[in-house]
């Protein structure tokens, strides 16, 4: 059988070769923790962020990490075959503890968004992509793929980055340690 495959929503993930300024990074994001107040003013849950306070892209110590998304982000476009520019960038960091969760939600003002999984221990939460269209209850499923499945799960792991059109549904649900980092990117 021919599969037609229409309007994909396709969840780029790469893993960077060389984490060796991931400690450095991690430091200036727990030192800016201590002196700038928590982001994200509209966000149900309270995880420590930085977004609507700091754009990463104005930090020096991030610009390593930051090309090397920006270089997956034209990798990323090229593969789907779209000719994308981005205008604005604005990138943010979440430093979630125990118990600590971001409900789903989307990026709506945006086109394209990343997140990079910059520090966690095994167990981290991962990052779960949906489709509330997409009705599961007309048929079992004999095994879940990516073709069936209304919901799929990135697990954490340090060093992969994930790339997705930003009006794709996500969340991270309760983290079961004390330590989940990640950085995020939308561009426009």
């Amino acid at each position: 059988m021919q599969s037609v495959k229409l309007f994909p929503k396709v969840i780029g993930v790469f893993t960077n070769p060389d984490i060796s300024y991931h400690k450095k990074i991690v430091e200036k994001c727990y030192h800016i923790k201590k002196n700038v107040s928590n982001g994200g003013e509209n966000w149900l849950s309270k995880v420590y962020n930085v977004s609507g306070k700091l754009n990463l892209y104005t930090d020096k110590d991030f610009k390593p990490l930051l090309k090397w998304i920006d270089d997956k982000l034209l990798e990323y476009s090229a593969n789907l075959n779209i000719d994308f520019k981005p205008v604005n960038k604005n990138a943010w960091f979440q430093i979630y503890g125990k118990n600590d969760y971001q409900d789903y939600h989307s990026h709506p003002t945006s086109r394209l968004s990343a997140i990079y999984y910059l520090k966690g221990k095994d167990g981290s939460s991962p990052t779960i992509f949906t489709d509330f269209n997409f009705n599961s209850n007309y048929f079992s499923l004999i095994t879940p793929t990516e073709d069936n499945s209304r919901e799929w799960s990135i697990p954490f792991q340090e060093g992969v980055l994930l790339m997705f059109r930003s009006e794709m549904p996500h969340c991270v649900p309760q983290n079961n340690n004390n330590e989940r980092i990640s950085i995020a990117v939308n561009y426009n």
